[in-house]
């Protein structure tokens, strides 16, 4: 609740961005400790060029890039950076209209897209399947709702909480939530998920349904 209300102020798209930036900024501090390196601020501090390279190493359990470890210069900053996004092309990886200066720079809402195209990379991955499978997956389990990208579908947290009232039916009253109103939704969310941890509640629950 306190990191809610230290967003107040902020307009609806503001305040995901920023959720969503600490989320994956704790997300590439997981595999950035194994290599000694922590992020406080996601945009600012990959402008180096240095953490994307490590955090690719560090995926891939590799090391030996070659690239410039302590980068003075703007010009040793974008070759890391195109360095970086040439291995991820060359692992499989679709980029969309982000290249080095938009890493060099720190533009966030592209910085953002590009880290949850490596999760769907390399975590997604290791279960076998791949994003458009796991697309159709949740289409099948949301009924009416629109389900065309991991981007915008997601963004107003209808989907999510759909996924909860399929698998848990009567946690979500969908009637009372507004999509003009993505914080009001991510709170329905929260307090659904702080039931499920709530002291003295069994840990076996049913199987979720298929």
């Amino acid at each position: 609740m306190a990191a809610l209300q230290g967003l107040a102020g902020l307009s609806s798209a503001e305040r995901y961005d920023s959720i969503q930036l600490k989320t994956f900024t704790r997300w590439w501090n997981m595999y950035l400790k194994e290599r000694q390196l922590k992020l406080e601020d996601l945009c600012e501090d990959i402008r180096s060029g240095v953490p994307g390279i490590v955090l690719l190493e560090a995926l891939a359990s590799t090391t030996g890039t070659k690239y410039n470890k302590k980068p003075k210069s703007q010009f040793q900053k974008l070759e890391n950076h195109s360095t970086f996004l040439n291995v991820l092309k060359a692992q499989g990886v679709k980029l969309v209209n982000i290249g080095a200066e938009d890493l060099h720079d720190g533009k966030k809402k592209l910085v953002l897209g590009l880290t949850w195209t490596l999760i769907l990379k390399y975590e997604i991955s290791k279960f076998g399947i791949d994003e458009n499978m796991i697309l159709k997956w949740v289409r099948l389990r949301v009924g009416d709702i629109e389900v065309t990208s991991w981007g915008e579908s997601f963004r107003d947290g209808l989907v999510f909480c759909a996924l909860i009232q399929h698998h848990a039916p009567g946690a979500v009253d969908m009637g009372a939530l507004n999509p003009n109103d993505p914080m009001g939704t991510l709170q329905a969310r929260r307090c659904w998920l702080a039931s499920r941890a709530a002291p003295g509640r069994s840990r076996h629950h049913p199987s979720p349904r298929g």
